[in-house]
């Protein structure tokens, strides 16, 4: 199983509720696999979303955490296997447009 996990801050887990029920929709209405709900405290929150394919969640689940002012400076990791070591991984950053002029995010690194 694949996955595509997303590290955010926010102040209140009621915020990302709109998020989390968008995300589950798209995920479903695409059949992309599972939408597997949050983590979240002290601040900072985590999306999980796992499925056979990481490059076609981040694919269709990417517009709509680029589109969610809460999503401004997530780290999205892009997992190609199960958790533990050697599994490669890209982690990118979502880009806030207030500072790049246009939404976006940035260099995904291995």
């Amino acid at each position: 199983m694949q996955a595509v996990i997303v590290d955010f801050a926010c102040d209140d887990i009621r915020k990302i509720f709109p998020l989390s029920d968008e995300l589950d929709r798209v995920i479903s209405l695409k059949g992309l696999g599972t939408f597997d709900g949050n983590s979240f405290g002290e601040g900072d929150g985590t999306l999980f979303m796992y499925g056979p394919s990481a490059d076609e969640l981040f694919h269709h689940v990417m517009p709509v955490l680029d589109a969610s002012p809460l999503m401004d400076g997530a780290t999205v990791t892009v997992r190609y296997g199960p958790p533990g070591d050697g599994v490669e991984e890209k982690t990118f950053t979502i880009k806030s447009p207030r500072v790049t002029g246009r939404r976006g995010f940035g260099n995904g690194k291995a």
